[in-house]
C-alpha cells in the first residue's frame, strides 16, 4: 500500500515542513524491573505473543519480525490536482545588475589577445587580492544567473511546456555557456583549488540541487541516459573549470559513472551548511504528522536525511532520501512538489526499504579454528531450532556483580560470559512453545544444513561412479564428521541436522520491541562452552589487512565503547562522519561513515528511528545474514575525530604526550537492519544504548569485555 505523505486540505502541510516544527512526544512502551534471576521464571519464547523474561518479573512486548508483511485496511489515496508551485530557487532580485557590480565583472573580462598572458604573469600581492575579491564575485554572479536559468528550464517541464530532452538540451547548453563566460574572466588561474563549495556559494548550492532534481527524479529511465550524460559532462566541465574537482588525465566517455550523484553523511563537509541546521525541525515535524495520522505506512519504508552531490561531500546538499518497497507514480510526484517547494533541501524517492539483516542462506560460511583456542566475534550464529534464520554474534557482555553482592541468585551470574545478537536472528517461529533457554549454536546451523543441501544437490547431477560424484560425496562425509548429525525438536517434530559438536549457549533473554520511537532488537546468551576463550577479537582467519593493513595485531581488538550522546530531539550525533567498519556473517568486512543525524522508517505499523552508517569505498554496507554485527571504529579514527574539536594547544600536547599511535578498536553499536534494493545504510543500536536497555531490565550493570572504560 502507497505511502499516503499529506491529508491534501491545501499547500500548508507540505509548506509547514520548512517553517520547523514542534518536538515530537517520545513514548516509552515497555518497561522492565529489576533482575530477579528467579529460576522459577521461565521465558516464552513466541514470535507474536508477549514474553517473560528471566531478567525482570513483567511480560516484555515481543513485535513480529520486520521481514513479515504487514497488513492494512485499504485506504483511499489523496488525489492531487496541482503539485504546487513550479520550481523557483533563487529572487528575482537577486540577479538585478547593479552599476558597480557590472563594472566590477567587465573590468575582469579578458581582452582577445590577452589570455595567454595573465596566466603567465605573478601578480603583486596587493593587486592580486583586490582582483581575487573581484572575481569571486564575478564568479558567484556567473553561478547565480546559471543556477536561475537552470530553474526557469525546469518550470517549464513542471508545466508541461517542455520534453525532457530537450530540457536536458537547453541545460548543458546554459552550463557550457557559463563555463565558457568563466574561462574568459581575468586572473582565473589564480583562484585557489576547492575555494569554491556549496557552503560557501549559494549559486553552486543552488545549482546543484537543481542538477539533483533532474538527474534523481526526472532523467530515471533507461531512454534519457543520453540526456543525463550530456548535463553531467558539462557539469563536470563547469567544476572543472571553478577548480572544485581535478581536470582526470585523459579523455573520459562515462561521465555518468564518474558523476553519478553520491550520499555522504550529515556533518562530514569541511564547511557545514545552513541548510543542515533545518534537519532536526523537520524530521521532528515528519514524526509529528505520522504521529497524528497525517502520514500512513508502507512497510519498511523510510525517511534518510543526508548529503548528497557530486565527486564529494563539499559539492552536496542536505537531501531527504524517501525509500518506498513499491515506489508508485503517487510519491513521485510528491517528492517533486517538495522539491519545487524548498529553496535549499533536495528530496528523492526511491525503491527502498529497511530490512532486518537476516539471512536463509550463504555459503561457505565463516568456521572456528580448532587449534585457536578462542571463539572470535563476528562468527554465525543461530538458534538450533531454526530452520531459516541467521545472524551475526556481535561480541561479547558480561553483569557488573560485585564479589560482595549479598544476593544469591545473582552470584551464580557474577563469572559468567553472555554472547550479545539481535532478537530476531534467534527469537522466531520455530522456538518449540514452552522451551527454557533454547540452544544457540557457532556457526550457524542453518547455514551448515544449507551447504549440505548445495552439496548434496550437485552431487545428484553426476554418476555415482564418476570422480565429480565421489568429490561431493567426500565433502558432505566430511561435513557430517565436523558437525554431527543430531536430533532438534523444531515445531513439536524431532528433526535430524548437522549441530557443531559443542553448543555455543543458550538464549536467556531476548525482545524485539520499540522504546521511545527506537526499535530494541536485542539478545544475550549465557556462554556454556567452557573449554575455549571468549574474547571480543576479531580473529586472525579474516586477513583484514586486505582491506585495510592496519587492521592486524593489536588493532583487531575491541578495547573501548564509543558514545555517540544521541538524542531523541535529531541533534547531530557526536562523532559524525566518523569512518566505520563491520564484519558480517555475510558481506564480510565493509567500511562507511557515520551520519551525523538518525533516519524515520516504518515497520509493523510502527514509526522508529534509527543512527546509520552510509556505505563507503564498497557502496554496499550490509546484507542479509550480517544481523548482530558490531560497528566499529579504530581508536586512531576515534582520536583524530575529537581532535577535530578540540583547540590545536591541547591537540599538540597530546601528540607530544603519546607514546605512539593508539591501537584497538572501539564498538559504536549493533547492526540490525540494512536498506534491502542497494544495501547502501546500515541501521544500527548504539553499544550504549544496549548496555543501558540491559541494565534497565535486569537491575544491574554490563560491561563490554576487554573495554577500558569500565568501571570495574
Amino acid at each position: 500500500m502507497p505511502l499516503k505523505l499529506f491529508r491534501r486540505k491545501d499547500d500548508d502541510d507540505a509548506a509547514s515542513i520548512h517553517s520547523g516544527g514542534s518536538r515530537a512526544s517520545s513514548k516509552k512502551l515497555s518497561d522492565s524491573e529489576s533482575l530477579n534471576f528467579d529460576d522459577t521464571k521461565t521465558f516464552q519464547y513466541s514470535f507474536n505473543s508477549n514474553t517473560n523474561s528471566l531478567f525482570s518479573s513483567k511480560n516484555t512486548i515481543s513485535t513480529r519480525s520486520s521481514s513479515q508483511q504487514s497488513s492494512h485496511g485499504a485506504q483511499k489515496h489523496p488525489t492531487f490536482t496541482s503539485i504546487g508551485k513550479p520550481l523557483r530557487v533563487l529572487n528575482e532580485e537577486e540577479f538585478d545588475d547593479e552599476t558597480e557590480e557590472a563594472g566590477a565583472v567587465a573590468s575582469l573580462r579578458r581582452p582577445k589577445d590577452a589570455g595567454a598572458t595573465v596566466r603567465n604573469t605573478t601578480l603583486p600581492t596587493q593587486v592580486l587580492e583586490k582582483d581575487i575579491d573581484l572575481l569571486e564575485g564575478a564568479l558567484e554572479k556567473q553561478l547565480r544567473t546559471l543556477a536561475q536559468t537552470v530553474s526557469n528550464t525546469l518550470m517549464r517541464v513542471s508545466q508541461s511546456v517542455l520534453n525532457l530532452t530537450k530540457a536536458s538540451i537547453e541545460i548543458s547548453e546554459s552550463i557550457k555557456q557559463t563555463t565558457t563566460a568563466i574561462a574568459k574572466l581575468n586572473y582565473l588561474a589564480f583562484l585557489p583549488p576547492y575555494h569554491f563549495s556549496t557552503a560557501s556559494s549559494p549559486g553552486l548550492a543552488q545549482l546543484i540541487k537543481n542538477v539533483l532534481f533532474l538527474v534523481d527524479n526526472l532523467l530515471v529511465i533507461e531512454v534519457y541516459d543520453n540526456s543525463k550524460a550530456l548535463v553531467l559532462k558539462n557539469l563536470h566541465d563547469l567544476l572543472v573549470q571553478l577548480k572544485t574537482v581535478q581536470k582526470p588525465p585523459q579523455e573520459l566517455e562515462n561521465y555518468v559513472a564518474l558523476m553519478a550523484p553520491q550520499n555522504f553523511p550529515v556533518g562530514s563537509s569541511s564547511r557545514p551548511l545552513e541548510s543542515e541546521q533545518k534537519i532536526g525541525r523537520m524530521m521532528q515535524l515528519l514524526v509529528k504528522k505520522s504521529k497524528d495520522n497525517l502520514l500512513s505506512d508502507q512497510d519498511g519504508s523510510f525517511i534518510a536525511p543526508v548529503l548528497r552531490g557530486f565527486v564529494n561531500e563539499n559539492l552536496s546538499v542536505v537531501t531527504f532520501v524517501f525509500g518506498f518497497p513499491t515506489l508508485t507514480n503517487e510519491h513521485t510526484e510528491i517528492i517533486r512538489y517538495f522539491c519545487a517547494s524548498s529553496a535549499d533541501l533536495h528530496f528523492v524517492a526511491q525503491k527502498n526499504e529497511i530490512k532486518p539483516a537476516a539471512s536463509t542462506f550463504h555459503a561457505p560460511f565463516r568456521t572456528l579454528d580448532p587449534d585457536a583456542g578462542y571463539v572470535p566475534i563476528s562468527m554465525p550464529i543461530a538458534c538450533n531450532s531454526s530452520l531459516k534464520l541467521s545472524g551475526t554474534l556481535a561480541g561479547y557482555l558480561y553483569p557488573k556483580i560485585s564479589k560482595n553482592n549479598e544476593n544469591t541468585r545473582l552470584q551464580k551470574y557474577a563469572n559468567s560470559l553472555f554472547g550479545l545478537t539481535c532478537a530476531h536472528v534467534i527469537l522466531n517461529e520455530t522456538i518449540n512453545a514452552g522451551e527454557n533457554y533454547p540452544y544457540v549454536s557457532v556457526p550457524s546451523p542453518v547455514l551448515i544444513d544449507l551447504y549440505k543441501n548445495a552439496l548434496a544437490n550437485e552431487r545428484l547431477k553426476y554418476e555415482p561412479h564418476s570422480e565429480e560424484y565421489q568429490a561431493y560425496d567426500a565433502a558432505i562425509r566430511q561435513l557430517d564428521e565436523t558437525y554431527p548429525v543430531s536430533e532438534v525438536r523444531v515445531k513439536k517434530k524431532l528433526v535430524k541436522r548437522n549441530l557443531p559438536p559443542q553448543s555455543f549457549g543458550q538464549l536467556i533473554w531476548g525482545e524485539r520491541l520499540v522504546v521511545e520511537d527506537k526499535l530494541s532488537d536485542i539478545a544475550i546468551v549465557k556462554i556454556s562452552d567452557h573449554s575455549k576463550k571468549f574474547i571480543n577479537f576479531l580473529g586472525e582467519d579474516l586477513e583484514l589487512n586486505k582491506h585495510d593493513p592496519s587492521l592486524m595485531f593489536s588493532n583487531l581488538s575491541v578495547k573501548e565503547t564509543v558514545d555517540l550522546e544521541s538524542s531523541k530531539d535529531f541533534s547531530t550525533l557526536k562523532h559524525a562522519g566518523l569512518d566505520v567498519f563491520k564484519v558480517g556473517a555475510t558481506t564480510g568486512y565493509t567500511d562507511g561513515r557515520l551520519n551525523g543525524q538518525k533516519m524515520i522508517y516504518w515497520s509493523d505499523g510502527t514509526l522508529r528511528t534509527s543512527e546509520f552508517v552510509i556505505a563507503g569505498s564498497k557502496k554496499q554496507f550490509a546484507a542479509g545474514g550480517d544481523s548482530g554485527a558490531f560497528i566499529l571504529t579504530k581508536l586512531s579514527n576515534l582520536r583524530a575525530s575529537a581532535a577535530g574539536r578540540r583547540s590545536m594547544f591541547t591537540t599538540i600536547l597530546g601528540n607530544l604526550m603519546s607514546a605512539g599511535p593508539e591501537t584497538g578498536l572501539g564498538v559504536i553499536g549493533m547492526l540490525h537492519s540494512y536498506d534491502g534494493e542497494n544495501k547502501e545504510f546500515g541501521l544500527l543500536t548504539p553499544i550504549h544504548d544496549i548496555l543501558d536497555r540491559l541494565h534497565a531490565v535486569t537491575g544491574v550493570r554490563w560491561g563490554v569485555v576487554g573495554c577500558n572504560n569500565d568501571d570495574e
